[in-house]
This record gives structure tokens, sequence and C-alpha cells, in this order.
């Protein structure tokens, strides 16, 4: 069944605005008597059309599914500004393999440089791409979309416990995985990934004094930013039991 987010529901209705009511009607073609899911960021529920008028398409409740695609740990990806589309496929990944909330970080090394006349279109594109890959992996919450981010707003941006980690070239004595087995999965843990070109040194340091980030090693390869973010994510929800 297609899944959409609702607009809004009572326990025994739910309807479709905007977005989602065009895609189900205009792409999809559906109408009364269709069986559809509906999500919002608790629950999800089987529903039967039951009418469709004045851009609004309502949905009588058959049945509460369980919420079984949202992960128990919260991880969060920092992912230093990527230029071209690197940055969209990251964060779509990433809302599928589970991360909590996506920060767009400004780094030294970036190509690509913070734009304030832009920041506000490039958000509101980023929470569409989230949105959707949140229906089609079978979420039921959308993780947090930042705005562009320093290094100096992250304490203020995640929850006040949650345990940073840097991916770091030079780092070759700690292991994420091995660090990963002591990690306590009832605090946020942040993943902070670099741009092209990866942290400066001054700024791995930075990271360890300011927000007592662990430097770790992915292994003995150098990945590209976005294949870094996306298999640090994989380690962390595997080792957290949410992979695999």
């Amino acid at each position: 069944m297609r899944r959409f987010k609702l607009a809004g529901g009572n326990g025994e209705m739910f309807w479709l605005e905007g977005d989602e009511f065009r895609h189900l009607t205009t792409v999809l073609r559906l109408g009364a008597g269709a069986r559809i899911v509906g999500f919002d960021g608790d629950r999800s529920y089987v529903g039967i059309i039951a009418g469709i008028e004045d851009g609004r398409a309502w949905c009588r409740v058959e049945s509460t599914l369980a919420a079984t695609g949202e992960p128990a740990a919260a991880v969060y990806l920092a992912l230093g500004l990527l230029k071209g589309d690197k940055m969209e496929l990251a964060l779509q990944k990433g809302v599928e393999l589970g991360m909590a909330g996506f920060i767009p970080l400004a780094a030294a090394r970036s190509v690509a440089r913070p734009d304030e006349r832009r920041q506000e279109t490039r958000r509101a594109r980023r929470e569409k791409i989230a949105a959707a890959a949140v229906k089609q992996c079978g979420r039921i919450r959308a993780p947090e979309i930042f705005p562009t981010s320093e290094w100096k707003d992250l304490p203020d941006l995640l929850p006040r416990d949650t345990r940073y980690f840097l991916a770091w070239e030079e780092e070759k004595k700690r292991s994420f995985r091995a660090e990963l087995a002591g990690v306590d999965w009832a605090r946020p843990l942040a993943i902070l990934i670099g741009p092209e070109g990866g942290f400066t040194r001054a700024e791995a340091m930075a990271a360890t004094v300011e927000l007592k980030a662990t430097p770790v090693s992915l292994g003995a390869r150098i990945l590209r930013a976005e294949t870094a973010a996306l298999a640090a994510l994989t380690m962390a929800l595997g080792a957290a039991g949410d992979l695999g």
C-alpha cells in the first residue's frame, strides 16, 4: 500500500492535504475505496479513502500499525558542506539508515560555502528530500534538518549529553568500531564527518577540546566524504542494534 504523511486525524478518520493530496489524486489517481497507509510522527494507520472534496482526501481508519521503522538510538550526522548533490545523497540515505538529525557543517576545507541568501531555500529542499525518504523507507518521523552551522553552534543544537565522534584520517589508534562497543545508547551520539579534504588538524583539535569529541578511524582506506558519512552511520546504528 502507498504511504502518505497525513495532515490530521482524530483516531477514526485521517485526511490528506497539499502535496500529499495532489500525489494521491493527480499522480496515483486513487479514489474512494482504495486502501492507503497514513502516518504522522507517532504512529501509522491503514485507511480506506472515504471521500475526496475541496482539496482534501478523507480516510476511514481501518487499523493502527505498530511503529517499527524508527530507530531506538539517536544518531546525528554533522557533515562538512560538500559540492554538487553529494549533501543531498548523504541526507537521503542517512534518513533511510535511521539518523535522528542532519547538520550541514561549515568547515575550513569545504569547497561549497554557506550562502545566507539561499539558506532557507536549501533547508526547505532538504526537508522535502527527507520527507520523501521517510515515506519510502517506512519511517514515521522525519529527522530534524538543521541550518548550516559552525562548530560553536553544535552544543546548542544537540542535546546536552550528546557524545561526539570525529572521523579523522590521521587517527591511527582508535577505531570507530572498537569505540562503539562502549557506547551508552541511552545518550545521543553525533558523528562528525569532514568535507572534501577532511578536517584540518586545528579543527580536529578544537573538536576534542570544545566538544570533547573522540577522534576515530573508519578503516584503512580513505573514503569520500559522502561514503564516510554513510559508512559511519551504518556502523553506529548497527552497533546500536537498529541495523542487521
